[in-house]
């Protein structure tokens, strides 16, 4: 009897154990700052699609970081994007001083016939809270020239907290 509640226990406790890192540090980078106050990646989050468009509202669509925010030594910010339905990103990120570059390509091979608002959070350990550039790209399916869709100086008000 023992052995089989061992057994379920065992069994109940894989899908949380599998879906409790699932989207947690996707690309497994790992942080370390540079001596000169580079800022280190910690993190992101993909969200699926959150909004399907029509296509004559994409074109008014703007690719934007929607959220920021400095809490302690770890800047957080939001970049809001539309692209294809059913789009799966891979990310890869470059950090410099004062600049941040995120390159994502989608790698998905079946696409939805519509268009899409995406949401990407990310965390970036910056103990020196100074201004930095964020600069996005993103290679759409099939494999095109990468398009900056984001390039903007990120300036805010560091909170306490």
């Amino acid at each position: 009897m023992k052995a089989i509640r061992l057994w379920a226990f065992a069994l109940l406790s894989m899908p949380l154990i599998f879906s409790a890192g699932c989207r947690k540090n996707p690309s497994s980078y790992t942080a370390s700052t540079g001596a000169d106050g580079t800022p280190a990646y910690l993190s992101h989050l993909d969200y699926g699609c959150e909004q399907a468009l029509t296509l004559r509202k994409i074109r008014s669509l703007e690719d934007r970081i929607t959220d920021s925010s400095w809490k302690g030594d770890t800047l957080f910010f939001t970049i809001r994007f539309g692209a294809i339905c059913c789009s799966a990103f891979e990310d890869s990120v470059t950090v410099d001083t004062g600049r941040i570059e995120i390159d994502s390509r989608d790698i998905a091979s079946d696409h939805c016939r519509c268009m899409c608002v995406y949401y990407k959070d990310f965390s970036f350990l910056h103990p020196s809270k100074t201004p930095v550039r964020i600069v996005f790209s993103l290679q759409p399916w099939p494999p095109s020239p990468r398009e900056t869709l984001i390039d903007t100086l990120l300036q805010i008000q560091r909170s306490t907290s």
